[in-house]
């Protein structure tokens, strides 16, 4: 800045002038370590976006899944309406402003009961993956080690959740398996990545058990 400039040229020392070496070499650091950041975060989302368009679709598979934390909106008291979309901005608002979020996706959570039923329910809570915060407080969530059973599929969570319901539902029963969690709907591809809703990409996950352990 020019008063800087203009305070030194009234005060020339050799201890100034390194002074304000040092305070720009500063600068400098945070500028690149800044921009390191996005780099970071550029390769992380353009590696999701390669593996979305790998994905093997309406296949079910079962994997193990590490213990993971994640950040919930409470939506159990809120049926629809403009509440709702109020609850989701806020979700994403400090999503997007804490430096632990690894993952920005937005899901959400929906009774295991009713899924496996076919019948109609609204999501009991918006989720998004996070690293390990300081202080897990009331609005995070653990989901525990152990077997997750996945799906990929096309389209949007509403027009296929009965179809993916029957198919989930059927390969429990055929593999003697008992879920443990409600269902986890994570979009992939969504209104950000294409104006065609019937090229979504979602992801649907329930932790799951052998309902007699010698099946393993």
């Amino acid at each position: 800045p020019i008063s800087q400039i203009k305070d030194y040229l009234n005060h020339k020392s050799s201890d100034k002038f390194n002074e304000l070496i040092h305070k720009k070499s500063c600068e400098c650091d945070e500028i690149i370590n800044k921009h390191i950041k996005i780099k970071h975060s550029l390769a992380f989302v353009d590696k999701l976006l390669s593996n979305i368009e790998n994905v093997a679709l309406n296949q079910i598979t079962l994997e193990h899944q590490s213990e993971q934390i994640i950040f919930i909106s409470d939506l159990s008291s809120v049926a629809v309406g403009k509440k709702r979309l109020e609850i989701m901005a806020k979700h994403n608002q400090k999503a997007f402003n804490k430096q632990h979020f690894k993952e920005k996706a937005v899901g959400w959570i929906v009774d295991q009961k009713k899924f496996l039923m076919g019948e109609k329910n609204y999501s009991l809570a918006f989720f998004t993956t996070v690293g390990h915060p300081q202080n897990i407080n009331k609005n995070h969530m653990i989901l525990p080690e152990g077997l997750y059973l996945n799906i990929f599929f096309k389209g949007t969570y509403h027009k296929n959740s009965k179809s993916i319901s029957k198919k989930i539902a059927s390969f429990l029963n055929s593999n003697e398996l008992q879920p443990l969690s409600n269902i986890y709907v994570m979009p992939l591809k969504n209104h950000w990545l294409t104006s065609d809703p019937d090229e979504y990409i979602n992801k649907i996950s329930l932790q799951v058990t052998y309902i007699n352990q010698e099946t393993l």
